[in-house]
C-alpha cells in the first residue's frame, strides 16, 4: 500500500468521556487531518519521482563521463593521466553511491 493510502486508513478512536457532538467533531478533524496528510504525500511522491528520474539521467551521463575518462586515459601524457585517475576515482566513487540511493 502507498504512503496515500495508509494515511487513510489511520484510524482514530474519540477520547473516553466525550459526549456524542464532541465525537462527531473529533472525527471530523480526523477525517479532514487524514485528507489532508493524504494529499501531502501525493504531492511528496510527485516530487520524489520526478527527482528519482533526475538521478538516473545524471547517473547515466556519469557514467558516460567515465567511460569517456577510462577510454582517452592511454591517449595523455602522464601529468594528465594523474588527473584522469582523480577523476575516475570521484566518478567512480559518485557512481557507487548514487547506485546505492537506488540508480540503475
Amino acid at each position: 500500500m502507498d504512503l496515500h493510502g495508509e494515511i487513510m486508513n489511520i484510524h482514530g478512536e474519540p477520547l473516553t468521556g466525550m459526549d456524542r457532538q464532541q465525537r462527531l467533531l473529533y472525527k471530523l478533524g480526523h477525517r479532514d487531518a487524514r485528507h489532508a496528510a493524504a494529499e501531502l504525500a501525493i504531492a511528496h511522491d510527485a516530487k520524489y519521482a520526478a527527482l528519482m528520474e533526475s538521478h538516473r539521467e545524471l547517473l547515466a551521463a556519469l557514467k558516460h563521463c567515465r567511460e569517456a575518462l577510462r577510454d582517452n586515459l592511454s591517449k595523455y601524457a602522464y601529468k594528465n593521466e594523474l588527473i584522469m585517475l582523480d577523476a575516475l576515482t570521484v566518478a567512480d566513487n559518485a557512481i557507487r553511491k548514487a547506485e546505492a540511493l537506488g540508480g540503475e
